[in-house]
């Protein structure tokens, strides 16, 4: 019985993958060694060429430096919850409170840190109030969806710094379930896992 040719709608390079992490029989009939199926892998994926680089701050920061800056003193809002403004702010240098419904979130100090993108992304309003402590300023991003299809390793660091946040949070939640579960009659334990994802909950810059 012959064998099934390949579909003709996949991809050469999907084709190419498959057939490298696809066992393969010997003459004898048993299937090669796993170092040498890593091998093949690793081959394909060589003659792929490497994945997209992720940006630093660094490098976010100098892509923006053409934007407009905005400065803002102590006590300054930056942004207003309820407020939809559609703006991308990357922070230069100075320090923000996040509060949401007058609640301290975190407090945030890194360059490149992000700011407006749940905003943006979800077509909402602010869900936070963003107040400068410390003399603080952005570059401005008046029309991020442009900005983000003319520099689309931008759109990942901003992605990624989202993931970044999810991730923390989801972790200290599983722990906080766990913890109180095991120690229900700990008044402190839950306190100090919440305080902990409110550190999850700083803008996180990709390192």
């Amino acid at each position: 019985m012959g064998t099934r040719a390949g579909s003709a709608s996949g991809s050469p390079r999907r084709a190419a993958l498959a057939g490298a992490c696809a066992p393969r029989l010997v003459a004898t009939g048993g299937l090669l060694h796993d170092a040498e199926q890593r091998r093949a892998v690793r081959k394909t994926h060589e003659e792929e060429g490497a994945p997209m680089a992720m940006l630093s701050p660094q490098e976010v920061l100098a892509k923006v430096r053409r934007f407009p800056t905005r400065s803002y003193e102590p006590g300054d809002t930056v942004m207003s919850q309820t407020t939809a403004a559609g703006q991308l702010l990357f922070l230069c240098e100075g320090a923000l409170d996040v509060t949401l419904e007058d609640v301290f979130i975190a407090r945030v100090t890194e360059p490149g840190a992000v700011f407006g993108d749940i905003a943006f992304l979800l077509d909402q309003p602010h869900t936070a109030e963003v107040s400068a402590v410390q003399p603080s300023s952005f570059h401005l991003i008046e029309d991020p969806e442009a900005f983000l299809e003319a520099e689309p390793k931008v759109a990942i660091y901003v992605a990624q710094v989202l993931a970044r946040r999810l991730n923390a949070v989801n972790h200290l939640l599983v722990e906080a379930r766990r913890r109180i579960a095991e120690a229900p009659q700990r008044r402190g334990v839950l306190t100090d896992t919440l305080d902990r994802i409110g550190q999850a909950l700083q803008i996180r810059v990709p390192r």
